[in-house]
């Protein structure tokens, strides 16, 4: 098992949630998924986005034994490392942050 760096772009889509509009965006998906796990503990939502781009850049979406069908048909591998996503979901934590000191 070797680690790698995910080659994406700012505008890269993952259709997994939608085919067409913002949720077709994969670094928008992370920006909602910081955002969210943020509303809970904002600590626990950098975590998690740091240790889910460790995840990508180990397991291959190429393989087969990452799909998984329940809930939902998804593949838990990753194109590799990304801190585009990773900046991306730490951006929905930091509009949660900066919310509650405004607050």
């Amino acid at each position: 098992m070797t680690f790698r760096f995910a080659k994406d772009k700012w505008l890269s889509r993952e259709y997994t949630f939608a085919e067409s509009g913002l949720l077709s965006y994969d670094k928008f998906q992370h920006f909602i998924g910081g955002f969210l796990f943020a509303l809970i503990n904002p600590v626990f939502s950098v975590t998690f986005w740091f240790l889910w781009e460790v995840k990508d850049g180990f397991l291959r979406w190429e393989e087969d034994k990452y799909i998984t069908n329940w809930p939902l048909k998804y593949n838990w591998g990753g194109d590799g490392f990304s801190w585009r996503d990773m900046l991306a979901a730490w951006l929905g934590v930091g509009i949660v942050m900066l919310g509650c000191y405004l607050y």
